[in-house]
């Protein structure tokens, strides 16, 4: 019981970290086709930050997403900040 207790008290209410791990996938689920089609194709060149499933805030400045991110009062944690390719990239593995 003890072991339980100490999980606990490191993550916090389980209500909590179930709803946190739901928002971050329905932000997640943003960045996969076909909404990426759509966020590459609304900001190409920019970059995006994404929470709870929605764009929160876009720029051609990092610094400036950043900063509208802290001015909505929104966790830069919780957000996924990407930058949006306009054309596709070669990955050799």
């Amino acid at each position: 019981m003890v072991a339980m207790n100490a999980i606990s008290e490191l993550i916090g209410d389980p209500r909590k970290v179930d709803e946190e791990l739901q928002a971050f996938n329905r932000t997640a689920e943003c960045l996969s086709e076909p909404s990426h089609r759509r966020v590459i194709e609304r900001y190409p060149g920019q970059w995006v930050a994404l929470h709870t499933g929605r764009v929160r805030a876009h720029d051609a400045s990092l610094d400036i997403v950043l900063a509208q991110l802290d001015s909505e009062g929104l966790s830069r944690e919780q957000a996924i900040v990407r930058f949006i390719h306009d054309k596709p990239r070669t990955v050799i593995l």
